[in-house]
C-alpha cells in the first residue's frame, strides 16, 4: 500500500512541473538550471511587479559580495544596471539606456545618442592586429545610399614604417572617395614630431598647408585666411593680424619680446580702405611700425 502512495505523489510532481501555465506564491530556488523553451509565441521570460514596485533581474554568487542588478525602476522607462546592488537603493550605477534611446555611461540622465561623463572621460577604441586603424565614422548617408557630410577620424598606427598619425578624412564630393583634410603627426622624436598638415598627409613644419591646385585668382587662391568682426564704423582703427616671437612667453606684446607682427588695420574714410602694419619689437623696445 505505501509503495503505491509513493508512486502516484511522483507523478502528480511530474505533472505539475511540465504544466503549460503554473503559478507560484512565494521564492522559487532552483539549485541547478532553468531552461526556457517556449514553442508557441515570442515571450519567453516576463518579469511583471506589483504596481509601484521595480522589475529588475539580481546577479549574485555565494560567499561572493553581490554582482549587481539589471531592470527598469518603478516608474521609470529607463533601462538600469547597477553593479554591486541587490536593489535600485544600493550599488553603482554604470549605464542607463533611455526610453528615449540615449544611452548613459557615467550619467544618470543622457542627453546624446552616447554620453559618457566621469573623472576619466575617457572612451577607448582599440584596433586589434597589425596594419588596424582605429576609426570613428560620421555618417549622414541618405535613404538612396549617396553619402553627404560624411567623415571620419583615424588613429593610424604607423605600421611599415610610417609615422602614427591622426587623420580627419571628409568624403569627395561625387562620394567616390576619402580626402585627407587635416593631419596630426604624432611625437616620434624626429623632425616631424607632432607637426599639423592641412591638404597634407605628410606634413614637414609644425604647419603645412597645401592648396592641391594652380589658381589664377584671389578668391581661390586663398589657402589662409584671418577673418576679423565686421564693423559698421569706416574709421574705427580696428586690427587683425598675426605675430612671430623667438621667445616662449605666453605674451608676445611684452616689453622683453622680440617678435615681429603683420597686421592689417581699418584706417581710411571707407570702410574698405586697409593699411598693412608691420613692427618689430626688441628685448625692452617699444614697438616698431612701419
Amino acid at each position: 500500500m505505501k509503495k503505491i502512495n509513493i508512486f502516484i505523489l511522483f507523478t502528480f510532481t511530474v505533472y505539475n512541473l511540465n504544466a503549460q501555465n503554473e503559478s507560484i506564491n512565494g521564492t522559487l530556488t532552483v539549485k541547478d538550471q532553468v531552461k526556457l523553451n517556449n514553442t508557441t509565441n515570442n515571450q519567453i521570460l516576463q518579469i511583471r511587479p506589483n504596481s509601484g514596485y521595480s522589475g529588475y533581474i539580481y546577479w549574485a554568487e555565494n560567499s561572493i559580495a553581490e554582482r549587481g542588478i539589471l531592470g527598469f525602476q518603478a516608474g521609470s522607462g529607463d533601462l538600469v544596471y547597477r553593479s554591486g546592488g541587490t536593489s535600485f537603493l544600493s550599488g553603482i550605477e554604470r549605464f542607463r539606456v533611455k526610453s528615449n534611446g540615449n544611452f548613459g555611461i557615467g550619467t544618470t540622465n543622457p542627453g546624446a545618442i552616447l554620453e559618457v561623463s566621469g573623472v576619466h572621460n575617457q572612451v577607448k577604441i582599440d584596433a586589434i592586429g597589425s596594419g588596424n586603424d582605429a576609426e570613428i565614422l560620421f555618417d549622414t548617408r541618405l535613404d538612396n545610399g549617396n553619402n553627404y557630410n560624411t567623415a571620419k577620424i583615424i588613429a593610424d598606427g604607423g605600421t611599415g614604417g610610417t609615422t602614427p598619425s591622426l587623420n580627419f578624412n571628409v568624403i569627395d564630393g561625387d562620394g567616390s572617395g576619402w580626402d585627407q583634410t587635416l593631419t596630426i603627426r604624432s611625437t616620434d622624436g624626429s623632425d616631424n614630431s607632432g607637426n599639423v598638415g592641412i591638404g597634407t598627409s605628410i606634413p614637414n613644419s609644425k604647419l603645412e598647408i597645401f592648396s592641391g591646385g594652380i589658381e589664377t585668382n584671389a578668391y581661390n587662391a586663398n589657402a589662409f585666411v584671418l577673418r576679423g568682426t565686421h564693423s559698421s564704423s569706416s574709421n574705427d582703427k580696428r586690427m587683425l593680424g598675426m605675430t612671430i616671437s623667438l621667445d616662449d612667453a605666453s605674451n608676445v606684446h611684452s616689453s622683453s619680446q622680440k617678435s615681429v607682427g603683420l597686421f592689417a588695420q581699418s584706417s581710411g574714410s571707407w570702410s574698405n580702405n586697409v593699411d598693412m602694419v608691420f613692427y618689430t619689437r626688441g628685448s625692452n623696445q617699444a614697438p616698431y611700425f612701419s
